[in-house]
């Protein structure tokens, strides 16, 4: 029989599985990728259970040790009990950790991580990309560590699921991590990419970057503050990883805490928390995420079903966090009853931003785009973020019939 080794593949199926129970001298590492296989199989429930709460991480190790103890090699002493410490520890650390990328998810500077293949591993710091200056120590662990990531979040990685995007709000206290995987099964390398986004679970006052010199100045502050009460809608345009949502977390600093927010969102990115000491969280902001079915998984909710549902709520503030469909419609037909609508859109200018919002609505609606255009001027507020930095904001002053576009009066502000 063909034994295990770092450099093999972990069993795909039943039959393999058997087949590498039945084979010796196996590594530590080889009863990690066995009991990897084992609680990821579909007829092992017991990390689904651990996940969704019915057993603890506890209880969970304690049936990992049992099974532990049916396929280890009959011993006596001490050297059993070592081996059996270290492929737990190791367990625990593919399961719950992160590797070789440990030190760059602690990193409070770094807000992405990418990996490109297994060494070539790249950061975004302080905005700028980087390498990483870490790898793993081949394909396999990289491929492995991938499908970790995946078990960890009850992901489902195969071929009918080769790219995969989805929240890891329990791998750390600090961070809450997007995370998008496509497989090998869809690059030309033949290994998986890998990108992490950090979303800090606990967002900054939009005060705190003036003072760093980031993102915003004074007199951009005190515009927003009383903006935000008078808008009949507002939408943030910029490139990813520009800046819009942590502008976006700050800007919900300041709706009055006598009205109501409902915020529909892709990935966990907003939040009503703040580490500003004298910050008081809203009392009624309300969030919802989309779900997707995963592998044999048929339970769906994606943005246009939470849109849909949002209305249905007394709100005075309707946000999404990305416009990027159909969903649209469901953000003008708020703004056209009078809630105030907030969203963020790819762009390179408001102009731009407006315009894509524009097309967006003509997704799922009848609606031509110059006559979505007519009715977006109640998103009378638009900002463009670019570098971490705001380049510019508009007000939508109308629409010209004539030459069917929006007027935009862009905002001087004297710092």
């Amino acid at each position: 029989m063909q034994e295990i080794s770092k450099h093999t593949p972990v069993a795909s199926d039943a039959a393999d599985l058997t087949r590498v129970l039945g084979s010796s001298e196996r590594t530590p590492d080889d009863y990690v990728d066995i009991l990897l296989h084992y609680f990821n199989s579909t007829t092992n429930d017991m990390f689904v259970k651990m996940n969704r709460g019915d057993v603890t991480r506890d209880e969970f190790i304690r049936e990992v040790e049992k099974y532990l103890d049916k396929i280890l090699p009959v011993k006596k002493g001490r050297d059993y009990k070592d081996e059996k410490e270290k492929i737990i520890t190791k367990f625990k650390s593919w399961l719950w950790g992160f590797s070789v990328l440990e030190s760059l998810i602690e990193d409070k500077e770094v807000s992405d991580i990418k990996v490109v293949s297994y060494n070539n591993v790249r950061q975004k710091k302080n905005g700028k990309r980087m390498p990483g200056n870490v790898q793993f120590q081949s394909e396999y662990e990289y491929e492995r560590f991938v499908s970790s990531i995946a078990v960890r979040n009850s992901v489902n990685l195969s071929t009918l699921n080769a790219v995969q995007t989805f929240t890891d709000n329990d791998s750390h206290a600090d961070w809450t991590l997007r995370i998008t995987v496509a497989t090998k099964f869809l690059t030309s390398t033949r290994q998986p990419i890998l990108h992490i986004r950090k979303l800090p679970k606990e967002h900054r006052s939009l005060s705190y970057f003036e003072k760093k010199g980031l993102l915003v100045t004074m007199g951009q502050i005190e515009y927003f503050r009383e903006r935000i009460r008078t808008t009949t809608g507002l939408l943030i345009v910029g490139k990813t990883g520009s800046g819009k949502t942590i502008f976006y977390n700050g800007l919900m600093d300041f709706i009055p805490h006598d009205k109501s927010i409902i915020v529909i969102q892709e990935n966990e990115e907003l939040n009503n928390k703040c580490r500003d000491k004298d910050f008081i969280p809203h009392p009624e902001m309300l969030f919802l995420h989309t779900v997707y079915a995963s592998g044999e998984g048929k339970v769906e909710y994606d943005l246009k079903d939470l849109a849909r549902m949002g209305l249905l709520f007394d709100i005075d503030y309707f946000g999404i966090g990305e416009v990027k469909g159909g969903e649209a419609k469901y953000l003008l037909n708020c703004i056209m009853t009078g809630s105030v609508g907030m969203c963020t859109a790819h762009g390179s200018s408001v102009e731009d931003g407006m315009d894509k919002v524009a097309d967006y609505i003509t997704y799922d609606t009848n609606y031509t785009k110059n006559e979505a255009l007519a009715m977006l001027q109640r998103m009378n507020t638009v900002v463009f973020v670019e570098d971490f930095q705001i380049k510019d904001v508009a007000e939508i002053r109308g629409y010209d019939k004539e030459s069917r576009k929006l007027i935009f009066h862009h905002i001087q502000f004297k710092d």
